[in-house]
Order: C-alpha cells, then structure tokens, then sequence
C-alpha cells in the first residue's frame, strides 16, 4: 500500500490477494491520491465478493448468491449446508439487485422468518392435514365451534 510519485503525477501500488495493482491516479494532489487509492481498493474488494459496484449494480441476489458459492473454495459439504440454508432467503430476494435490497426488506424477511418458525412450533405435535385444514378455513373466513360462541 503505497503512494509514489512519479514525475508529475501520483500513482498507487499495492498487493490484494496476490495480485499487484500500480496505475496513475492522473492527479498532482497527494490526499486526493490517497482517496482513488482507497476508492480502487474497495471496488476490487466487492468485485472479489460480487458486491455491487458502478460495475454490476445491476447483478440480481441470486446470481451474486450462485458467484460466491462458486468462488469461495467451498468443500461440496460446505456448498450443499448453504444451499439448505439460501432455501429460506433466496426466494425473499432472488428477483432483487443488490442495491435495491433495502435494510427494510432484510427487516421484512427477518419478521416473516420468525413468525414461520413461531407458526412451526405451535403446530409441531399437530398432523399435516390439520394444519392445512385450520389455514384454510382461516383463509376463508370461517370460524370454528369453540370460536364462534
């Protein structure tokens, strides 16, 4: 992580991940050197973790969630564990780009997720059948006996 002048103008040069990074910043201003030298940095860290950028702003979740499971070395076990877990959140964000999920959306699916699992656990010791039994009569507005008196 460097600054160097050279002549007339700045450049930076710096190693990420073993690959070497040296370019002009075509400026004579060594503070504004050191602010393109951060700013390039950062667009190759969301580069590397498929994290919009001006780039790919308008990646969807999904293909930036298949790109990490395909490029970050993960054993089959590991891939498969994320796979299991993406079953909940990828179809909540899928058809999103990145920059379009809001915090709200993350807070959305978070109290949706809760209430499946809350829902769960009522209806643990209860038969499948029941349970989609009780749903639709809710869902059409008819009330059982032990309610409706």
């Amino acid at each position: 992580m460097a600054i160097i002048k050279d002549g007339k103008y700045y450049y930076y040069d710096f190693v990420f991940e073993g690959k070497r990074y040296r370019r002009s910043c075509k400026t004579t201003d060594r503070k504004l050197a050191e602010q393109i030298e951060i700013s390039v940095k950062n667009d190759i860290i969301k580069r590397e973790n498929s994290l919009p950028t001006d780039k790919n702003k308008n990646l969807l979740f999904k293909t930036a969630w298949e790109n990490y499971l395909r490029n970050n070395g993960n054993s089959e076990e590991a891939i498969g564990r994320k796979i299991i877990a993406a079953r909940h959140f990828l179809p909540f964000f899928k058809d999103k780009t990145l920059p379009a999920i809001l915090p709200l959306d993350i807070k959305n699916y978070h109290l949706e997720r809760k209430l499946e699992l809350m829902s769960l656990e009522k209806n643990k010791n209860k038969k499948e059948s029941e349970i989609n039994f009780r749903r639709r009569r809710g869902r059409l507005g008819i009330q059982s006996n032990s309610s409706a008196s």
